[in-house]
């Protein structure tokens, strides 16, 4: 025999939360649950605070001044040790030496003079007579550097105008002084000097033969040194 099925209850509703009763008589100042205790409206939340910059700053202005520092530091150690180097640097001070007094140049050497058998000087010299062209041979040579010049005051033949020039070419830049003594007619001797400044730097001695040509202008024929002249 079959057991009839069970039958199914009805749901139950919802229970309804109670309303409370409203009164119009009864105080109904109660605020609601959204007002503050105190009866005003809350304030809003504070807006969140942005990042505070001042400690980044601060640390990079004390990182800056610690740079600043080293730096500082850097500079005035390298100074001082520039300075120091310098200081080593500079030459120890010595004492000055003077040098020697020259002696004064005597203004009257080689002064021309011409008296009896005896001629003086370094002049420009010329043909017309013997101790004339021992001065001219020796001027062109010493002063004016001319072979050619030079060789044409001697006897034709005697000399060579090239050996002269590169003779003439290796003379220091220095001062000479002739003394010509007349030995006998057209034979003389030379006495040579040579300075440079007011120091003398040689001295040297010549016999001298001259020639007149038919003209009567005097050529140097021979011109010989003395040994230990």
């Amino acid at each position: 025999m079959q057991q009839p099925a069970p039958q199914q209850r009805p749901a139950q509703p919802a229970p309804t939360p109670a309303v409370p009763e409203f009164d119009p008589f009864a105080d109904n100042s109660a605020p609601p649950t959204w007002l503050s205790s105190d009866g005003s409206e809350p304030k809003p939340a504070a807006p969140p605070k942005p990042p505070s910059h001042l400690g980044r700053n601060i640390a990079i202005i004390g990182g800056g001044l610690v740079v600043c520092a080293g730096l500082i530091g850097a500079v005035v150690i390298g100074l001082s040790k520039s300075g120091d180097s310098e200081e080593v640097a500079q030459p120890a001070n010595t004492p000055v030496t003077e040098a020697p007094a020259q002696p004064a140049i005597d203004e009257n050497w080689c002064e021309p003079t011409n008296s009896g058998n005896v001629a003086v000087g370094n002049g420009p010299g010329g043909t017309a007579s013997g101790p004339d062209v021992i001065f001219a041979f020796h001027y062109a040579y010493y002063v004016e550097r001319d072979g050619i010049k030079a060789a044409e005051y001697g006897y034709p033949g005697i000399y060579n105008a090239d050996e002269l020039q590169a003779a003439a070419d290796q003379e220091p830049p220095a001062e000479y002084c002739l003394t010509i003594t007349e030995q006998e007619p057209n034979v003389y001797t030379l006495e040579r000097e040579t300075r440079i400044g007011s120091r003398i730097i040689g001295a040297t001695k010549s016999d001298v033969i001259t020639v007149p040509d038919r003209y009567n202008q005097y050529y140097i024929y021979a011109l010989t040194p003395v040994e230990g002249g």
